[in-house]
């Protein structure tokens, strides 16, 4: 049995997933209860191991941190603020789009061609990633505050803390930027189709139809 990991498993998942399975055994290390070193994993086994756990913690992770982590900063919508942006910036345009409808545009886009659609998604999955390494960050940040403390006020660890925190919040930042991106050329892509869902998906439709008079 073979198992593939896409690109999209191992940025928006397993990186962070290995963030949180340090932060996780650094505490516990702290704290004498682990003498594991993931850094020093040497067989196959273990390093399998090692990416299998980080795979499963950045699945179990990635909800909370969109809907805990990414909206306690964020409380804007990315999609409404992308369009707004796009109206903005071509106003002679008349566009139409809700952002309620990115969903559907971006199914279009997926149908009528899977490169740019990848491309597209790609913006996504970095605000995955990001967002998920962000709080993450903000793990390691707190581990290297408790052992701060643990180990009579060592100025080392709380370096490491502060950069850490610091890092978070750039990564959360980020996040919100590739988000906008991934809305923005959603709305920008399906300009070439209509400046109204039902125009785009009624183009959408004669070209579906134009292909099976063809075929």
């Amino acid at each position: 049995m073979s198992v593939s990991l896409s690109l999209y498993d191992v940025f928006s998942n397993i990186v962070p997933g290995f963030i949180y399975l340090f932060a996780i055994n650094e505490l516990l290390r702290a704290f004498g209860k682990s003498q594991a070193n993931l850094l020093q994993a040497s067989t196959s086994g273990q390093i399998l191991f090692i990416i299998l756990c980080a795979f499963v913690l950045g699945h179990l992770c990635t909800t909370f941190t969109y809907e805990g982590w990414y909206k306690l900063f964020f409380r804007r919508y990315d999609d409404k603020l992308a369009l707004e942006k796009t109206i903005s910036r071509f106003p002679e345009l008349k566009i139409k789009f809700k952002y309620t409808d990115s969903d559907l545009l971006l199914s279009i886009i997926q149908s009528r061609d899977k490169v740019i659609a990848e491309r597209i998604e790609g913006y996504r999955a970095n605000a995955i990633m990001m967002r998920n390494i962000s709080f993450g960050l903000f793990l390691i940040g707190l581990v290297e505050l408790t052992q701060f403390f643990i180990n009579n006020y060592a100025i080392g660890f709380l370096g490491i803390a502060i950069l850490s925190f610091i890092f978070s919040i750039i990564a959360i930042r980020g996040a919100s930027r590739f988000y906008q991106w991934f809305y923005r050329d959603i709305f920008r892509m399906s300009l070439v189709h209509g400046t109204t869902y039902q125009e785009v998906v009624k183009k959408f439709r004669e070209e579906l139809t134009t292909k099976k008079g063809k075929s």
